[in-house]
């Protein structure tokens, strides 16, 4: 993993990303759907073939508008599609924000919902909403 924190991944080939995703820590995913992958200390990656540019702009545009003192939103640097293997896989570049993971938010919610309603509440599912311009 290049530890210098100036990567530059506009200066980058998209070839270039998709072999080093396949080289980097896996930072959250599974093999057979997206995954995350830390390229650098401030630089990670998106992909897989449920990413989409929907998703890229939706996020540039949280990032444009919320307050950051109350949620940060990781800084969209590109976004990028590659067709070579057959199927449509999409690549988000962002800045990485070190934090609590989802995964581990949905289990703290759904302990909390457990013990308060005496069942979890099942699969929370965020489907990439369209953020009206």
């Amino acid at each position: 993993m290049p530890a210098d924190d100036n990567f530059d991944c506009l200066q980058k080939s998209d070839a270039t990303l998709i072999q080093l995703c396949k080289v980097s820590p896996v930072i959250s995913g599974s093999l057979y759907g997206n995954r995350v992958v830390k390229l650098s200390d401030t630089v990670v990656v998106k992909y897989g073939i449920g990413v989409r540019k929907q998703e890229a702009d939706n996020q540039y545009y949280a990032y444009q508008h919320v307050e950051r003192s109350i949620l940060r939103v990781p800084k969209i640097f590109r976004f990028f599609k590659d067709t070579s293997q057959g199927s449509t896989v999409g690549y988000i570049i962002m800045e990485f924000i070190m934090g609590t993971g989802f995964d581990s938010i949905v289990t703290m919610f759904r302990d909390l919902t457990e013990a308060s309603f005496g069942t979890p509440l099942n699969d929370l599912l965020c489907c990439g909403a369209t953020w009206k311009q």
